[in-house]
């Protein structure tokens, strides 16, 4: 992958393009700080500096040539700023006391489809596929943890670059978006209406505590879960038939699971969907200039 090098000092710092479009993520939400008046809370601000600086300071870090450890943390580390960056953007919500804009997805799913797809697929169907959902939703998960371990090894190195890179994009304009227009979800716009009782066994229990306690409020659009499995699936299908037959039923189960469990509006999923399209076809073109430039 391309980088673009520069002498500071004594050390050679090459910025990436994975962390040029994490430094750009963070001047994109500097910019929506500024416009909501959010730029006066000191500690949101100090958060994006820091963040900022400390991209600059790993940049110093070297990427080896071959798997090791240093390498796969080099490379790697922008996927813990992602989750940072996914809990630090619902609380900045919260902070700027920013308003969800859910009305409009209601009225566009009532008025195309004559009826709410979440209550429809929660009417149609037996109280035991609330279990089911669960364990499917949650299985997604798989997902990008199996393109992660597949593609980090010495034939898939700098494929594995490009899909940290793909993964950044797509996150990154999914959290801008739910940063400047918070949707709720139907979970929360349709609280009052029909709804099965999820909550009847300790299994449902369990897992949707959990689920509730690690996904952070005002996140519905778009879906930052399906646009993540999407592009991790996309990078999968080089490994076979096989791949391609897991993701495919992990992708339905996913996008299905979330509008029945009341997670996403359908709008959020095809968001996904497009931009996970875009974050794979730059990403791709990325990786097919800096071969271009090698040959």
């Amino acid at each position: 992958m391309s980088g673009r090098s520069i002498l500071a000092d004594n050390f050679r710092i090459k910025f990436y393009s994975t962390d040029i479009f994490l430094l750009a993520y963070i001047f994109c939400q500097l910019a929506i700080l500024a416009a909501s008046g959010g730029i006066q809370r000191d500690h949101l601000f100090l958060f994006y500096i820091a963040s900022a600086l400390s991209i600059a300071a790993i940049a110093i870090v070297p990427r080896p040539e071959g798997p090791s450890i240093l390498n796969f943390i080099r490379a790697s580390y922008p996927l813990f700023l992602l989750v940072l960056f996914y809990y630090v953007a619902g609380a900045q919500i919260r902070i700027l006391e920013l308003s969800a804009h859910d009305n409009f997805f209601n009225a566009l799913e009532i008025n195309l489809l004559g009826v709410y797809p979440t209550i429809a697929l929660q009417q149609i169907m037996e109280i035991w596929l609330n279990e089911l959902s669960y364990i499917l939703y949650c299985l997604g998960f798989v997902v990008p943890v199996l393109a992660i371990a597949m593609l980090y090894n010495k034939w898939h190195l700098r494929l594995y670059y490009n899909f940290i890179l793909a993964l950044e994009i797509g996150c990154c304009v999914c959290l801008i978006i739910s940063s400047s227009l918070p949707v709720g979800g139907p979970e929360k716009a349709l609280q009052n209406m029909y709804y099965l009782g999820i909550y009847g066994s300790n299994f449902v229990e369990i897992v949707s505590y959990l689920i509730n306690s690690y996904f952070v409020s005002y996140d519905s659009f778009p879906a930052i879960y399906f646009c993540i499995i999407i592009i991790s699936s996309f990078y999968l299908w080089d490994f076979g038939k096989f791949y391609v037959v897991i993701t495919f039923i992990a992708l339905i189960s996913v996008f299905w699971g979330g509008i029945y469990l009341r997670y996403h509006y359908l709008l959020d999923g095809l968001a996904a969907l497009i931009i996970a399209f875009l974050a794979v076809a730059i990403a791709s073109y990325t990786l097919y200039r800096s071969n271009a430039k090698q040959t």
